[in-house]
């Protein structure tokens, strides 16, 4: 099983690529999913595909974050959050 990290996640291209990995959601883990802002998506996307981790560019969004997802996924911000 390959474990995918999805950064841009809620861009078009993240979008599309999501759309390929469900088709073969057998063979892939997405372990992370990453946007810059629109947490709305991210926290539909999250739930959807069970990701563990979620990252959000914008450090000031995190607690409206934690406040649409469950304990699970963990939440990073920022560019320290990627490193």
């Amino acid at each position: 099983m390959k474990r995918l990290f999805v950064f841009g996640s809620t861009g078009s291209i993240g979008r599309n690529t999501l759309d390929v990995v469900e088709k073969y959601f057998d063979r892939h883990k997405i372990v992370l999913l990453s946007c810059n802002s629109n947490i709305e998506m991210l926290s539909e996307q999250a739930h959807r595909l069970q990701a563990p981790l979620v990252h959000v560019q914008d450090f000031t969004l995190v607690d409206k974050l934690r406040g649409m997802l469950p304990e699970e996924p963990k939440i990073f911000a920022g560019d320290d959050g990627i490193e």
